[in-house]
């Protein structure tokens, strides 16, 4: 054998024993993965052989006891929990009267006031936030409570013998002589007249800020307001009012009285004359309105000129408003964020904010709870299938129509024009029964815009009452609808609304 093939094998052998090693190690370190491996797949399930295995059962029982007793503290509210609102009270000094617990609040509870104090010989006139009485509680305050904490109202009182002396500054109608008269006297024996107007309410000040229906705490002089149309006063001024409101009549709502609304539902003939007024002082429509469901929008009335106005968009129902107030030297409640009166019904509500001024004293929408307390308004003094029994008065239930008196399809007919008598078309306003304020055509005949909240940029608008077009169930007085700003329908119009909403 010759000594190239001896290196020849010796070459061959020495590769052979080293792919031999190699192929031992890959084997080796095989092994050592897959051990490597299991291990590790081990620890992920028992925690480490042996004693790691004791060590994650007694980690298992520490965690499990540590949720438990985290869950006991969430229960009783003992461990602190971010998402939960924090706890206030409320509590009421009622300087004399009965006395009235203190509760708990938190900042998802709508906050409300007890039912009166009594204090015998003494007349009950507010709740106040301070001790001085400078500022009284009001239900709107109350909503509109952001900056949360313990609250305290304090009662205020006048002796109930008091005597007031009032002299009345009429404005220009029928002469009316001062009086001497006990404290809360009801004023509606005092009514003066005056050609061509309505008398609209006695008022504390000149310019109409603050409606009063009986003598107030103070010797002074009241003033009358006079209205085109003939308001209906809804509720006491001073009195707080709770209601049933909804489809289910189990939550409630508290509004002071003392607003008016206007006893029927705005006729193309005081649309027409105001209107034309408003264009001849820079007031843009962008729907001039017709007569009922079947007139000729934007013609001279004609017989038919006491039917509703209708084909009017809310905007342009709150220019005419605003119109309307300056009509009759008020101030217009519905301005731009600038507080620039809004008198061009073609304005975007994407492009503008829309303010609703309810501290002015002029004309403005009903806001849409005040529309339900006037629908529910009730003189009854016994409950009926049709009423219930809601802080010491009766209001109408939810499935009833404002101006029945009971549950009957008579009566419900006598009360509404809706689809199954209105022949498809508008009528006349207050040719059906009015309710125990007035109030004629609450449901039916007309849908009446309302308004919601202070301000807007909404395109979607509140409607009430249901249409002569609309069936049983959808005029009654829990049925609401929403539309857009710009919609204008034969079957859409509005109430006249006045007062502040305190």
């Amino acid at each position: 054998m010759r000594m190239g093939d001896l290196k020849s094998m010796s070459s061959q052998g020495r590769n052979y024993h080293i792919e031999q090693m190699e192929n031992e190690d890959k084997k080796e370190r095989m092994i050592d993965g897959v051990k490597s491996a299991n291990k590790m797949q081990d620890r992920a399930i028992f925690g480490k052989p042996k004693v790691g295995k004791t060590l994650a059962k007694i980690y298992g029982t520490i965690v499990l006891v540590f949720v438990l007793v985290i869950a006991v503290l969430l229960i009783f509210d003992v461990f602190p929990n971010p998402e939960v609102d924090e706890h206030y009270m409320i509590s009421f000094e009622t300087n004399g009267g009965t006395a009235i617990e203190s509760y708990e609040y938190n900042e998802t509870m709508a906050i409300s006031l007890p039912n009166q104090p009594v204090r015998e010989g003494y007349l009950f006139v507010g709740w106040y936030l301070d001790a001085d009485f400078a500022t009284i509680v009001t239900p709107t305050f109350l909503r509109s409570i952001d900056d949360h904490g313990d609250l305290k109202f304090y009662a205020r009182w006048v002796p109930d013998n008091l005597e007031i002396i009032l002299t009345f500054d009429t404005n220009g109608g029928s002469l009316i002589s001062a009086q001497t008269l006990l404290v809360a006297t009801d004023l509606s024996s005092f009514i003066p007249t005056k050609a061509n107007l309505y008398f609209a309410g006695w008022f504390l000040e000149p310019t109409f800020n603050t409606l009063t229906t009986k003598v107030p705490y103070e010797n002074r002089t009241l003033y009358a307001m006079w209205s085109p149309i003939e308001m209906a006063i809804i509720g006491q001024s001073h009195y707080y009012y709770t209601f049933p409101v909804g489809t289910t009549d189990y939550k409630t709502e508290t509004l002071i009285g003392g607003f008016e609304l206007a006893k029927t539902e705005t006729t193309y003939q005081l649309w027409y004359e105001v209107r034309l007024w408003a264009e001849q002082h820079g007031y843009i429509f962008s729907n001039l309105g017709k007569e009922g469901s079947d007139g000729v929008i934007g013609a001279l009335p004609t017989a038919n000129s006491n039917k509703p106005v209708t084909n009017v968009s809310y905007l342009d129902v709150i220019v005419w408003l605003n119109a309307l107030s300056e009509l009759y030297e008020l101030d217009p409640v519905y301005t731009l964020l600038d507080f620039q009166v809004i008198k061009d019904s073609g304005i975007n509500l994407n492009d503008i904010y829309l303010l609703v001024n309810t501290e002015n004293n002029g004309y403005r929408l009903p806001n849409y709870l005040e529309w339900e307390m006037a629908a529910r308004w009730n003189n009854d003094t016994v409950e009926n299938t049709y009423s219930m029994l809601v802080s010491d008065r009766y209001w109408n239930k939810s499935n009833t129509v404002s101006g029945a008196k009971d549950d009957t399809i008579v009566s419900f007919v006598s009360s509404v024009w809706y689809a199954y008598n209105s022949l498809g078309d508008a009528h006349e306003v207050a040719t059906k029964n009015a309710n125990d304020l007035g109030l004629y055509d609450m449901n039916g005949n007309v849908s009446e815009w309302v308004d919601y909240t202070q301000y807007s940029d909404s395109n979607s608008k509140l409607i009430r009452g249901g249409s002569y077009l609309d069936s049983s169930h959808d005029v009654l007085i829990s049925s609401y609808d929403s539309t857009l700003y710009t919609t204008a329908s034969d079957n859409i119009g509005f109430r006249i609304a006045i007062g502040n909403i305190q």
